[in-house]
């Protein structure tokens, strides 16, 4: 049977591919080769997955990836005959990755709105899914790779305008991770392409449907509200530690981790002056303002490589540009050595 897919759909497949290409390998190897006790962090979500709400305060309501991954370990184990034996850890593989390679897929649009071409869009996904955290967060039980697609998705639909993106976004982000509330004025100053009431409807909405999430999780688990509030205060006393942590070799170390060699793409784009800060320019004022909150990230985790990595909105923007205007004019070939080069063609062709 033969597929007829539009252009637009053959190109979305193709970079959704180049993406999943990426991830899934590298994934697979952390899968297979991490110790179980290497993230204590993945502990909690295991046993989310498997329906145990007595979990750290931090992760217990971050329970869409679990679930989803509870849902495809059970599909799984009937697929292979072995129902009381679920593939969690792989399941958490599978979605994991599938998600970040969706991100991917956004990062490529992303670079497309901003106007770089076919090769600094492909560039864009490189730089950000071949970072060592995107193997991370995906070979790994975590939740981070949806909170990560979230924010990617975000920054889309703010430069791009799409209501529809920013819906998804609002309603779905503050699941992934409670600090996405962080971004609401972010929302509010650069969604004004839709109508204010409207917007802080929306608002409102996912304020609705955060706090009836976390008030269901609450009385399944019998949490108390009070270890929410101490739990809050002490991630306002990670800030301090992670200044003098930043300030640090190894801190310096976590933060050039999150992208590695591509941070010399970038700062080729900065000293050629193919990349520039235009503070009057809408497009500089919500990267400057997105990086502020990411940081506020890295002040309340402590954890700075990770956090830092959400900044890949803004990252790649600055490769996909620095590529488009620096690195492809080397692949470009004068019209000169193009016609001699069909004329050689032609010459061997004959003979």
């Amino acid at each position: 049977m033969k597929l007829n897919l539009s252009r637009a759909q053959q190109e979305y497949w193709l970079v959704f591919a180049f993406s999943a290409a990426i991830v899934f390998g590298n994934a697979y190897l952390i899968l297979v080769n991490h110790d179980a006790s290497f993230s204590s962090d993945e502990a909690s979500y295991l046993a989310l997955g498997n329906g145990n709400w007595n979990v750290n305060i931090t992760h217990r309501y971050r329970v869409i990836i679990p679930f989803l991954a509870r849902g495809l370990a059970e599909i799984l184990g009937l697929l292979s005959g072995k129902p009381d034996a679920l593939p969690l850890g792989f399941s958490f593989f599978i979605v994991n990755s599938t998600i970040m390679a969706l991100a991917g897929t956004v990062i490529y649009y992303l670079a497309k709105v901003v106007g770089a071409n076919v090769a600094g869009r492909f560039m864009a996904v490189l730089a950000v899914l071949s970072s060592g955290y995107c193997s991370y967060l995906s070979g790994i039980a975590l939740v981070d790779s949806l909170y990560f697609l979230m924010l990617v998705l975000l920054f889309y639909s703010l430069v791009a305008k799409s209501e529809d993106a920013l819906f998804c976004c609002l309603i779905i982000g503050s699941l992934a991770k409670e600090s996405f509330w962080l971004f609401v004025p972010f929302i509010l100053l650069f969604g004004r392409f839709i109508t204010l009431h409207r917007l802080i409807f929306y608002i409102i909405l996912a304020g609705c449907v955060f706090i009836a999430t976390n008030n269901l999780i609450d009385s399944l688990s019998g949490l108390p509200v009070t270890a929410r509030a101490a739990n809050a205060v002490e991630h306002i006393h990670n800030a301090w530690r992670t200044v003098r942590k930043f300030f640090s070799l190894s801190g310096l170390m976590s933060w050039f981790s999150a992208f590695g060699i591509f941070n010399f793409v970038v700062l080729a784009g900065w000293l050629t002056r193919n990349i520039r800060l235009k503070m009057s320019q809408r497009l500089t004022q919500m990267q400057l303002l997105f990086l502020l909150i990411i940081a506020a990230h890295v002040l309340l985790s402590g954890d700075i490589g990770r956090m830092w990595y959400l900044a890949a909105p803004v990252f790649a923007i600055a490769v996909a540009l620095t590529t488009h205007r620096l690195l492809a004019p080397v692949f470009h070939q004068p019209q000169s050595s193009l016609k001699a080069a069909d004329q050689l063609t032609k010459q061997q062709s004959s003979l």
